[in-house]
């Protein structure tokens, strides 16, 4: 992963291992596009994160948002059931961030990887995976949105409320000075 910071040491040497960890994300970000569609590559990288000593939730945590922002809905897909126990194993507090950081992924359109089909235990994980689907073509919501729409029985349209009772501003007599 990421080598860690440190407070000590030379303007120089912060500044190298700053521009180290540049070069890593930079280097994770093409690895991880690089498998978008590749299963197998993502279990290898979970097990790096769950095995052996020194890892931790933000590790696990790093995964399964990296697993649900980057690869195709096909690969998400096919390790729900490890993406949700990774998510149950981290800590309340960091599950929520995680959750959340996905949210915001899927609801400012960032995922290109397309729908998931599964299902999980979780209420608000199933309401991320509902959030992926797609959406009525955007002709079909616009034709909605300009539908007309009926006023409830008995009762008349606001406009002609807001007409006869002069609500406009065009009504208000105007004033001179």
């Amino acid at each position: 992963m990421l080598p860690p910071r440190t407070g000590t040491g030379s303007r120089a040497s912060r500044q190298r291992l700053r521009s180290d960890r540049t070069a890593t994300l930079q280097s994770l970000l093409a690895q991880t596009r690089g498998h978008l569609k590749d299963v197998s590559w993502w279990r290898e990288q979970l097990a790096v994160v769950t095995e052996g000593d020194g890892h931790d939730d933000l590790f696990r945590a790093e995964w399964a948002l990296a697993l649900w922002a980057i690869p195709s809905g096909r690969v998400v897909a096919d390790l729900l059931s490890e993406w949700e126990s990774v998510l149950a194993e981290l800590t309340e507090r960091r599950r929520r961030v995680v959750v959340r950081a996905a949210m915001d992924l899927t609801w400012l359109g960032r995922l290109k990887g397309g729908p998931v089909e599964g299902t999980v235990g979780d209420a608000r994980l199933k309401h991320l995976l509902e959030a992926r689907q797609p959406k009525a073509p955007r002709v079909e919501r616009e034709a909605a949105r300009r539908a007309p729409t009926t006023p409830a029985p008995g009762l008349p349209p606001l406009a002609q409320v807001a007409r006869d009772g002069a609500w406009f501003k065009v009504d208000a007599a105007s004033t001179y000075r």
